[in-house]
């Protein structure tokens, strides 16, 4: 088995602020963003297992609009995102990094 990588932090970073969350819901619908900590660990690596971060939330807009709406949200709060696609990867493009609070997936219907 792989070891893990000791020098990448497990943690989530500090939870976001109750207004931008409740902003992302607006846009998304609360069904599509996700905070509570069973629901980010599937989320907290791809494919490539050694290496995880729990994200401090997870949005899966389901438009492009809303994928923009939720950039420009997190631009106005200068918060950091890392985007994912389906999260099958093998080299951790897909993972959350410790500096990003919100991690933005694929609700399979953005277009």
């Amino acid at each position: 088995m792989p070891k893990l990588v000791e020098n990448i932090p497990n943690t989530a970073p500090a939870p976001l602020g109750p207004a931008l969350l409740e902003r992302l819901r607006a846009i998304c619908g609360a069904e599509h963003v996700l905070t509570e900590s069973i629901q980010l660990r599937t989320y907290e690596s791809d494919g490539l297992l050694q290496y995880r971060v729990k994200p401090g939330a997870v949005v899966l807009p389901g438009s492009a609009a809303e994928v923009r709406d939720v950039v420009r949200a997190c631009a106005d709060e200068g918060v950091a995102w890392v985007a994912r696609g389906a999260g099958s990867g093998l080299s951790g493009g897909a993972l959350p990094v410790h500096e990003a609070d919100l991690f933005m997936g694929n609700a399979g219907t953005a277009t």
